[in-house]
């Protein structure tokens, strides 16, 4: 009996199993409003979060073309944010995701000034990426935010 046939049929079934059971296991299709909207209304912030979205380019400058941000941020001192991103291809996540990082650090370096009581909250912050959408979420309640995206 040859047993190279066998082997390579084998390994074909287990290959094919595989990419099967990585396909099943890939983030849901992402409805951004819907997340976006939950985030806003069923998250604890420190006091209500004005929509800042126009203003978005003062926080994130160099995002890539056609990158849309609809910012909400809480007033007065406190660091809380939602923030989504919608990038215009897949290839500009990257780069939505390390300037997402350069806003973090700068907010806990400004807070470690002045709101130390803030930086672990920065620090802890919740960054969710699905396909061309990347979800930033600054808040003491990140286990409720975690729970409502898929």
């Amino acid at each position: 009996m040859n047993i190279k046939p066998l082997l390579l049929g084998l390994c074909t079934a287990a290959l094919a199993l595989t990419t099967l059971t990585a396909c099943a296991q890939s983030n849901p299709t992402l409805d951004a409003n819907a997340a976006l909207d939950a985030l806003l209304h069923d998250v604890q912030y420190d006091g209500a979060l004005l929509d800042i979205s126009d203003n978005a380019q003062y926080y994130f400058s160099g995002l890539p073309d056609g990158t849309a941000v609809t910012m909400y941020t809480a007033q007065g001192t406190s660091s809380d944010q939602v923030i989504l991103f919608e990038a215009k291809q897949q290839q500009d996540v990257p780069v939505i995701e390390e300037l997402i990082q350069t806003h973090l650090n700068s907010l806990s370096q400004q807070a470690a000034n002045y709101m130390p009581e803030e930086v672990s909250k920065i620090k802890d912050a919740l960054i969710y990426t699905n396909d061309v959408y990347v979800l930033l979420c600054i808040t003491e309640d990140t286990a409720t935010a975690k729970e409502l995206l898929p």
